[in-house]
């Protein structure tokens, strides 16, 4: 118990098998990974190779402020990042590794434990990083593992009881991807076996004990990649499907249930790409689509509400890349959870009920809501991808305060029930299944939650009848057994504005 209330968690980057073209419904590679979030600061590699940071935490030592609201360039010719608690590293161009931050643990590697405001050179010929709490993993291109840091539970240097490692120390050989937390460490071979070692208080290692191992252990055969959460971890296996085990107080193992799993469980088919949070799970599945579960307490997984999820739910569409926050400290005024997707557009979007986590922007009330958020442009996508242009839905609407008549498109309609002026908030109410099908979604009402759902066409959107919307935008109303939702509210989760016409009476939808 007292090792969790300390511990600091973060994202860990996820490293797929390399092949030489990525195909529908096959395992994306993700040579590198270009988002990441750790100690309360956020990054993005944007499409021209430069770095990005903004937020603030212990791995921002370069910042003049403590906080800053706005994005600031790091450093040039970026392919990769992945950030720790208190440091972040980075892969360029030229294979080169670099890092920063804090490097109390030798978590730099560059054979001191003095903290560096900005990036030094740690080695040559890196393909793949994983920043842990404390420690950093890396594979060269000749497929050596490294590592340096901390060694706690000898998470760094296995059957070693060495408590700092200040330069890089080799692991293995034959290795294709690592994924470190901030006690156990997973790592797959050439040959696809799945190895892990460190802390197993749970079963986080998979083996079917809770056995600390002070060694590598075999876990399973036949694996592509891996990510390392919290007291849990997920992996995908060759033909696509997703297994995981350890923790699942939260639901974080996707089962349905909140049995701690000691073995690998399998949970879902087709999937993509993978990443474990401090009590949650996110993964991509080869149509594009990204779906969470796990623990919901401040939004995080986006699917606009606050209830923990113990199966898969889907959040939105197009979907690239990744990134699951685990990073907590409970003496500091920071929220754990938050999250971050890169669109096949190459645009971020996030999420999550942040106080102290930006957008980039300046605008510091922005991400405080559990639904998805475009935060910026031109990021870079993994493995040199194009961006696509993400198809959308050409919507207009028209209705008159009153009345059942309304128009799709130019197309005259009638609704069952005529739309209204809520006389609390001074919002336009429209039935919620007219509005979810005119943008092409389904719409639903659970009378037992008293919560409207809206899934679909990239959106997933669950309004609680007894919870107020920010910015007094409305709330979902239940009149004589018609489900009302405030219709600016609905329209902006699907990119629409709306425009009010005081003469007739008229709310027009333009997507």
């Amino acid at each position: 118990m007292i090792f969790k209330l300390l511990i600091c968690l973060l994202t860990v980057i996820i490293m797929l098998v390399p092949i030489s073209e990525a195909k529908a419904n096959e395992i994306i590679p993700e040579s590198s990974i270009t988002i990441a979030t750790g100690g309360g600061t956020n990054y993005v590699i944007k499409d021209d190779g430069s770095l990005w940071a903004w937020g603030g935490g212990w791995d921002s030592l370069w910042y003049e402020d403590e906080f800053p609201t706005t994005s600031r360039k790091i450093m040039e010719n970026v392919v990769a990042v992945s950030a720790g608690t208190e440091h972040a590293v980075a892969i360029k161009t030229d294979d080169s590794l670099w890092g920063w931050g804090w490097n109390e643990y030798g978590q730099l590697g560059d054979g001191t434990n003095i903290n560096r405001s900005t990036p030094v050179k740690i080695m040559e010929n890196v393909t793949a990083v994983s920043a842990g709490a404390w420690n950093t993993m890396a594979i060269r291109t000749d497929g050596s593992l490294w590592a340096w840091g901390s060694n706690v539970h000898g998470i760094s240097l296995p059957g070693d009881d060495a408590r700092n490692i200040y330069t890089p120390v080799k692991i293995m050989d034959n290795v294709i991807a690592v994924s470190t937390n901030a006690a156990h460490t997973m790592v797959i071979k050439a040959d696809g076996s799945l190895w892990a070692w460190g802390l197993n208080s749970v079963g986080q290692l998979g083996d079917d004990t809770t056995t600390n191992r002070a060694t590598p252990v075999k876990v399973m055969d036949d694996m592509v990649a891996v990510s390392a959460g919290f007291e849990h971890t997920l992996a995908i296996k060759a033909d696509g499907s997703l297994w995981s085990w350890g923790s699942n107080e939260d639901g974080q193992l996707g089962d349905g249930t909140t049995t701690d799993r000691h073995s690998p469980v399998r949970i879902m088919n087709d999937v993509v790409t993978v990443s474990a949070g401090i009590n949650y799970s996110k993964a991509i599945r080869g149509d594009g689509s990204l779906w969470t579960w796990g623990g919901n307490a401040v939004g995080q997984l986006g699917d606009g509400t606050f209830i923990d999820r113990h199966s898969p739910v889907r959040i939105m569409g197009d979907v690239a890349v990744i990134t699951a926050v685990r990073f907590h400290v409970l003496w500091v005024d920071i929220d754990s959870g938050y999250s971050m997707a890169v669109r096949t557009d190459g645009s971020l979007w996030g999420w999550c009920n942040q106080r102290t986590i930006y957008d980039g922007s300046g605008n510091v009330e922005f991400l405080s809501t559990p639904y998805p958020a475009k935060l910026m442009t031109n990021v870079m996508l993994p493995g040199g991808r194009t961006p696509q242009p993400i198809p959308t839905i050409q919507t207009q609407l028209r209705f008159i305060i009153g009345q059942t008549q309304f128009t799709h498109n130019s197309t005259p309609r009638t609704a069952d029930v005529a739309p209204f002026i809520d006389p609390v908030y001074n919002r336009t109410m429209v039935p919620l299944r007219i509005i979810a099908e005119a943008f092409g979604a389904e719409a639903r009402w659970n009378s037992a939650t008293r919560t409207a759902h809206i899934t679909g066409a990239g959106v997933n959107l669950s309004l609680n009848a007894d919870t107020p919307l920010p910015g007094g935008m409305g709330i979902p109303m239940n009149v004589n057994g018609n489900i009302f939702v405030p219709l600016a509210y609905v329209a902006q989760q699907f990119g629409a504005t709306t425009r009010w016409d005081r003469d007739t009476r008229a709310v027009y939808v333009v997507q």
